[in-house]
């Protein structure tokens, strides 16, 4: 087979042979009739019999050159198809080679990537053990500090009670001098009479006094410096104290500086080549044409706080799931613990606007005429719905894909004309049904009062049997009701409607549990003003049912029924899923309604993100495990790359032009094509590799720009 993008062989030795060929068989229709001629001739003259024979001789020895002469040319024409196939053999031998050593460049420099990322993780490895020294030396020198506070506390308290000790002495001293005076006192009045005059007395009386007022001053003053030199003393090493504190803080507060300004510098470095690596693997996986599988971590429910030994505070450590990078989620069983690899993988404080974020970009694709579809997949009451839909304040991927979609398709009003439609579809029970005709499989099989063309009823009121069918432009539902919409305001007008006729039941799982998959397609037609060029894209928003053990939901009757039959689908998903990861020559999308209406996203022209969603609670540990089990098989499944829907202008009609090209820069091919009722003819696929296409209106490069934002 001829590579994508080579040149047909110079036709122009080929073409003079067959002229040459046809010339000559001219030649023999021209002596043929000459020789009809001469028999007539012979038949009507005898005499000229002679001459007759000559002539059938001569045309004998004619036509025996002819047929030397076709033999020759067809050895030639042989030749030539050889040495044509002999090239394009090799060309498509150097395309391979050059292709293998691309894929082989790409996973070495990612390899070299890698291995930067770790030398980094271990340089910060390094620092964190430098900020754990300086946090000792921090610890330490506190200690010390209240060390030093306690001394000083100790010391001004021994110099308080030396000083209390000794005052308490004087005082007993002149207690004692006191009664030493009485006792002199009345000594000297018992023998005043006899020895003093009063005047004497008043006199030895004054002496004693003046001599013991004297003794306790000295001794006051004695005391009073003794403190003040205590208290200076404590002063001095209060003040010390200060000095060493303020010295300890400052360094403390350098070291800070300076290891923060360190960890931040090697946060950056290992964020920079962390977002190269990213690219990089996107780029890789864009090329190869993998399904992108994010993974997200929901938070504990009330109920499951109580049952955990986290009690609200906000420590999940002793969870079974935990992020360990932004790409790397590790779950712990009773078998140890492993690591599950993802394109990215969303803690439990990581809000909706993050998550959108990683898909925004494929979203807007859907604008540059590509097929996008993004799937949420988990157990029963892993948060698929509050991912894919979400609250009012804090509205899902749907609602912020959907804004996105008319919010670029206004800011490109000016040379693209954008048009929009919408479905909403289920399917239950392995049924499909049209949400948008009221025709949810909780209406029940027969709804009266309502009768619409073309909405999966029939004139009755009776629901249609709706299926999945293969067109032209990949699967479709013949029936499924398509609403126009002009702006976000009637697109949420259509969910809600949707989201009213969905099957959703209580289970022991989910209060509000979904029985049923749910498909929103919203439809894009692009018109470039300047190429009058048509871009066509879709973007299918899937919320998966939820897996479940019919044990732990206790599920009954109809609710039995349910759940087997959504087992089923996601079980045939699986199957799908493994199939593809294998390279199988069959692939089993027929084996439910939900894997066919799937197709042309798993393996046809489209991108494909797929957001496992887990529960971090002890007891969804099982189920968790298979759901990332699951994702990393997805995640390894190459769907090729993504192709634009191109349909080039026409004059109108069913009659016109439409170029096919391929995007590796190939030639370009003029054809009929259009569109005729709904659908169109002359459907094109333009490889998204940037390779050129170029018509008498210009470049089709000027749709949009590019398959992502």
């Amino acid at each position: 087979a001829r590579p994508r993008g080579a040149e047909e062989p110079p036709p122009r030795r080929v073409n003079e042979l067959e002229s040459s060929i046809q010339k000559l068989k001219n030649e023999n229709a021209s002596l043929s009739s000459q020789l009809a001629s001469a028999a007539s001739a012979a038949s009507a003259q005898r005499s000229l019999s002679t001459s007759s024979t000559t002539a059938s001789t001569e045309v004998g020895i004619l036509q025996e050159r002819l047929n030397t002469i076709l033999s020759e040319h067809q050895m030639e024409v042989v030749e030539l198809h050889k040495k044509s196939d002999a090239k394009l053999a090799a060309q498509s031998s150097d395309f391979n080679g050059t292709l293998a050593k691309c894929k082989t460049d790409y996973e070495s420099q990612l390899a070299q990537l890698k291995s930067r990322v770790s030398e980094l993780e271990a340089d910060l490895g390094e620092k964190e053990d430098v900020i754990s020294q300086i946090r000792h030396t921090k610890s330490d020198a506190l200690a010390q500090m209240k060390e030093m506070s306690a001394k000083a506390k100790q010391a001004k308290a021994e110099a308080i009670s030396e000083v209390r000790d000794k005052m308490e002495a004087m005082y007993g001293k002149l207690d004692e001098l006191h009664a030493l005076r009485e006792s002199v006192l009345e000594e000297l009045v018992s023998f005043r009479s006899d020895i003093f005059n009063e005047k004497t007395l008043l006199q030895m009386s004054r002496l004693v006094r003046d001599k013991e007022v004297t003794t306790f001053k000295k001794h006051q003053l004695d005391s009073k410096n003794k403190v003040v030199g205590m208290e200076t003393k404590v002063a001095e090493i209060q003040r010390e104290l200060d000095d060493r504190t303020e010295h300890f803080q400052q360094a403390l507060k350098i070291k800070d500086v300076e290891s923060q300004g360190q960890i931040a510098h090697f946060r950056e470095r290992w964020r920079q080549e962390f977002e190269r690596r990213k690219k990089l693997h996107n780029l890789v996986s864009e090329l190869k044409g993998n399904i992108r599988v994010i993974c997200r971590v929901r938070p504990l429910l009330p109920r499951e706080l109580g049952q955990t030994n986290s009690g609200g505070n906000g420590n999940n450590a002793h969870l079974p799931l935990q992020c360990a990078s932004e790409e790397v989620l590790r779950i712990s069983t009773d078998k140890g613990e492993k690591d599950f690899e993802f394109d990215r993988v969303f803690s439990i404080q990581d809000g909706q606007e993050k998550v959108y974020d990683e898909v925004s970009g494929l979203v807007v694709s859907t604008l540059d005429g590509y097929n996008v579809s993004i799937m949420a997949y988990g157990q029963t009451g892993s948060g698929k719905t509050y991912t894919m839909e979400g609250p009012d304040l804090l509205p899902g991927v749907n609602m912020r894909a959907l804004s996105d979609l008319f919010k670029f398709a206004e800011e490109r009003k000016d040379e693209l004309t954008y048009t929009f439609s919408a479905s909403v579809l289920e399917i239950y029970n392995e049924n499909i049904y049209d949400l948008l005709a009221g025709g949810g499989a909780k209406d029940g099989p027969h709804v009266t009062g309502f009768m619409s063309s073309g909405s999966g009823f029939d004139r009755d009121g009776h629901v249609d049997r709706l299926d999945v069918k293969q067109g032209p432009e990949g699967m479709y539902v013949p029936g499924l009701k398509v609403e126009e919409v002009a702006d976000l305001a009637s697109v949420q007008h259509l969910i809600q409607l949707g989201k009213s006729n969905r099957s959703t039941f209580a289970t022991n799982m989910n209060e509000h549990s979904s029985r049923s998959h749910l498909v929103l397609s919203v439809y894009v037609r692009c018109v470039n003003r300047i190429t009058n060029v048509t871009l066509r894209g879709k973007l299918h928003l899937i919320d998966l049912a939820g897996s479940e053990r019919l044990s732990r939901t206790g599920a009954q009757g109809d609710r039995l029924k349910e759940a087997q039959a959504i087992n089923k689908s996601l079980a045939a998903l699986g199957d799908v899923i493994s199939a593809l990861q294998q390279r199988s020559p069959h692939i089993p999308y027929r084996n439910s309604k939900l894997t066919r209406l799937l197709e042309d996203s798993l393996g046809g022209n489209s991108k494909c993100v797929l957001i496992v969603n887990v529960s971090p609670a002890p007891e969804n540990t099982g189920e968790s495990k298979c759901s990332l089990e699951f994702a990393s098989r997805a995640r390894k499944v190459e769907l090729g790359r993504a192709k634009q829907n191109v349909v080039l202008a026409n004059g109108g009609g069913g009659g016109g032009a439409s170029v096919v090209t391929s995007g590796d820069g190939g030639s370009s091919n003029l054809g009929n094509g259009g569109e005729v009722g709904g659908g169109e003819r002359g459907v094109i696929h333009h490889q998204g590799s940037g390779g050129a296409m170029s018509t008498s209106t210009g470049d089709l490069n000027a749709m949009g720009g590019g398959s992502d934002r």
